[in-house]
């Protein structure tokens, strides 16, 4: 969610969550991780994805943040999924919620995955990488971190390059550097498809 396009980044992340999960991913855990992704998305601070969890389940923190979303203009529709998810009772709420949440925890369970891609800004700046002839190693290995969580993390990894690249539409061809992506069994990130 650290993107300067924080809207792109929400619906990147979603992509990829209902590619990697397709056989157990439905209309509303979609809805209800959208609606929390750009709930966070909406706040001035970064947002982090370590904070869903608690906004799902913390109703004092969540008012704090969706009180920011009820200030922008056109967040009416926004407010209007928090509006829904309120009035449900606190076990409706937990019933609504557990199957996003248990894919969440999956992923965030981890501390190497936790520390390398939902625990805050992030350390490196892809559009520096690419436009300054840089070069950026990640190793995702399947069998330390499971199949989902490194087809989860190859696919956030590559959502973030394709980002970058896509910015770079706006610099004028001359002056836009050459930039490779080289990805080591791609078939396991194909949960972004670019």
């Amino acid at each position: 969610l650290d993107q300067p396009d924080r809207t792109r980044a929400v619906d990147n992340l979603v992509s990829i969550f209902s590619r990697v999960y397709h056989e157990s991913w439905g209309p509303r855990t979609d809805d209800i991780f959208r609606a929390g992704l750009l709930t966070l998305a909406a706040q001035p601070e970064v947002p982090v994805l370590t904070q869903l969890p608690r906004l799902l389940t913390d109703g004092a923190y969540r008012e704090r943040l969706v009180g920011e979303v009820r200030k922008g203009a056109d967040n009416a529709i926004l407010a209007g999924f928090w509006e829904w998810y309120e009035a449900l009772s606190e076990p409706a709420q937990a019933h609504a919620v557990a199957p996003l949440m248990n894919k969440l925890r999956g992923f965030l369970l981890r501390p190497f995955v936790r520390a390398a891609i939902a625990a805050g800004p992030s350390t490196v700046d892809m559009d520096a990488v690419l436009n300054d002839g840089g070069v950026c190693l990640v190793r995702i290995a399947q069998d330390a971190l499971g199949v989902e969580t490194a087809a989860l993390m190859g696919s956030i990894v590559v959502s973030a390059v394709w980002q970058a690249t896509t910015r770079r539409a706006r610099m004028p061809q001359g002056k836009r550097p050459d930039a490779s992506l080289f990805l080591d069994e791609a078939v396991r990130h194909e949960a972004l498809q670019v």
